[in-house]
Parts: C-alpha cells; sequence; structure tokens
C-alpha cells in the first residue's frame, strides 16, 4: 500500500508541475470567508476559491445515481464522476482520458501547489460534452488519501478531473471540481454538479486491459453496505471490448487490446510525462504488491 501511495503522490506532483510550467499566472487562494458559487450544492459554502475551476464534478454511486456521502473505507471511493464541463477544444480526439485526483486545501497556498494524490486510472470517455471518470472495484478508497495528507482547512478536499489525449499536454487547468468534507469515518459532498451519471459511456482502462479484479463491482465495505453508495444497481462499466464505447473519437477502434497493451509498455514514461495513459504502471505496480 506504501508503493500504491507514493506512486499516487508522484503522478499528482507531476501534474501540479505542469501547471506550474503554464504561461497564466496562478492567482492565491486566500481565506476569503463564506462564498457561495453559482451550481453549487444548496446552503454550502467554502472558505476558498479556486481560480482554476471551470465546471463541477458529480458523483455517481454503483447504481448510476448521485451521491452525497459515504465511507472512507469504500473501495473505491466513488464509482464514477461526471464533469458539466465540455472538452476543451482539440482534446477531444482518439484517445482521450480523463482522471480524477484529490487535493489538500491549504490556506493562504495556491491552487496548483496543494498536495494530492491520483484516486484512479484514465478512463476513455464518449460524450465530450460531459468527460466522465469510471472507477474499479481495484482503486482506491478515500482512506488512503486521507492518511497520505490529512484535511488541514475545514476537513475539506478538492476533487478534480483532468484531461489528457495522445500527442498533447495533459490538460490541468481548467477542471471541473468537486468539494468534500470528511469527518471521522464518513465523508460528505460540500459542493458539485447535478449532471446525469449516465451522459455518456465510459470505460476505465484497467478494464479495457483485462486487469485482475478490475472487472465486476465492488465488494461491500466492512460495515456490509454497498460500495460506495447506498444500492447496488447495473452500474458495471460498459461492456465487452473498448468498442462499445461507440463510434466516436475517444472509443474508436483504435482502442483494441492490443493497443491497450502497447500502451501499458510505455507506461513509465507516461507516469513521468503524464502524456498518454497516466498512471498505468502504477496500477499495475499495485497488483503485484498486493497480489
Amino acid at each position: 500500500m506504501h508503493i500504491v501511495r507514493s506512486c499516487a503522490v508522484a503522478v499528482a506532483a507531476a501534474f501540479v508541475a505542469t501547471a506550474a510550467s503554464a504561461p497564466a499566472a496562478m492567482a492565491e487562494v486566500t481565506r476569503t470567508g463564506a462564498v457561495q458559487f453559482a451550481g453549487q450544492q444548496a446552503g454550502s459554502r467554502l472558505p476558498y476559491t479556486d481560480p482554476n475551476q471551470d465546471g463541477w464534478l458529480t458523483l455517481c454511486g454503483t447504481n448510476l445515481k448521485p451521491i452525497t456521502g459515504g465511507s472512507v473505507d469504500s473501495m473505491p471511493f466513488v464509482w464514477r464522476v461526471v464533469s458539466s464541463a465540455h472538452t476543451a477544444k482539440g482534446y477531444f480526439i482518439s484517445g482521450a482520458k480523463a482522471t480524477m485526483f484529490a487535493y489538500q486545501p491549504r490556506p493562504y497556498t495556491p491552487a496548483g501547489a496543494w498536495s494530492g494524490m491520483q484516486m484512479a486510472a484514465a478512463s476513455l470517455y464518449s460524450n465530450p460534452a460531459h468527460p466522465m471518470a469510471q472507477f474499479t472495484p481495484i482503486d482506491l478508497a478515500l482512506k488512503d488519501m486521507v492518511e497520505s495528507f490529512p484535511p488541514i482547512w475545514d476537513h475539506l478536499y478538492e476533487l478534480r478531473l483532468y484531461l489528457s489525449a495522445p500527442g498533447l499536454t495533459p490538460l490541468t487547468r481548467p477542471y471541473a471540481a468537486a468539494d468534500i468534507a470528511v469527518h471521522g469515518s464518513t465523508w460528505s459532498l460540500v459542493a458539485g454538479g447535478h449532471a446525469s451519471c449516465t451522459s455518456g459511456k465510459v470505460a476505465s482502462i484497467e478494464v479495457l486491459d483485462h486487469m485482475p479484479g478490475a472487472s465486476g463491482m465492488p465488494k461491500p465495505t466492512p460495515g456490509g453496505s454497498a460500495s460506495p453508495g447506498s444500492t447496488p444497481g447495473d452500474g458495471s462499466q460498459s461492456p465487452g471490448s473498448p468498442g462499445s464505447l461507440g463510434a466516436t473519437p475517444a472509443a474508436s477502434s483504435s482502442h483494441s487490446s492490443s493497443s491497450a497493451s502497447a500502451a501499458i509498455a510505455i507506461g513509465v514514461v507516461a507516469l513521468i510525462v503524464l502524456a498518454t495513459v497516466p498512471g498505468v504502471l502504477w496500477w499495475r505496480r499495485r497488483r503485484r504488491a498486493t497480489g
């Protein structure tokens, strides 16, 4: 598990470095008191603003319905995330992917300098209007983030969805985001979106590469409830081959199992430059470490 966390943190740090090298100036996040954002959960307040945020994330359970809380022990943390922001121009091409990260807000620190970690492998998605990321049973629990980076600002974490595409620099901003609070062994949504959890088709590269344990539904948490969300449903990923995502740029026939294997062969480079398949080698390492 130490290897898993170290690799997840390394990937997040690389994204931060990429964002820091971008030409636009990064505004500083300061304590501003109660701030209300358009699209935010009714009545919610955040003590910070993130100038790099554009759009909101909807968190989904295994029943493909929005969820607003759960256990930090649930593995994975959530089953799916859906962005309200359209894919940036030029990024919805063959091989386009979305990856979710979690970050630790810190007072008087630019949002681009917050510490964080990757929560799941990258996903192919079919709808450019609503980029999505799919989790699998072998992805991380929120507890891994809490233990690596305990919340230090009002119990809050910010979730971000980063987009990438072959041959392009990973899009580290702007990004859609959601904010959650952790109290003890539970988390709750503070600010998020209201998109449909079935806005498109999505598949994790872990499933497309047939990684052990990636297919199927999550096991119940130690408390006996479904993980994540409250009611298991038809939340399995798009079935069968990558072509089941449909004839779209993000899921063309080029994403055959052979091309997925080729992507993993260069996983070491991808982990560093985050240009094509972020996190693939990390997930393979985890299976060897925990298998």
